[in-house]
């Protein structure tokens, strides 16, 4: 589970910080606007900041990700296992 939400995050997370950085600069005029787009937004962060630019914030995202499918993806496992068990439980009460 937690493997499954890291390469999703690894894989979506420049498409996903590029929206956001579009989604922050929609407020403005058009003439303020600082991108055109998301390749023009995409060329000047890597321009400005390097490829690395791409992927500011990616840390805690990855870490965020990883925890919580690891959890709802690990608690459905458990959470079934546990309920096989009970219903077995309970047949061999009213045996």
């Amino acid at each position: 589970g937690g493997l499954a939400g890291g390469t999703a995050t690894t894989a979506l997370y420049p498409t996903e910080f590029l929206r956001t950085r579009l989604a922050l600069d929609r407020g403005r005029s058009i003439q303020e606007r600082q991108y055109r787009g998301m390749w023009d937004a995409a060329r000047q962060i890597v321009t400005s900041d390097g490829i690395r630019g791409i992927y500011n914030g990616y840390g805690i995202s990855l870490a965020g990700s990883v925890v919580y499918r690891l959890i709802y993806l690990g608690g459905y496992d458990v959470m079934k296992n546990e309920l096989k068990f009970w219903k077995e439980k309970q047949k061999q009460q009213q045996e």
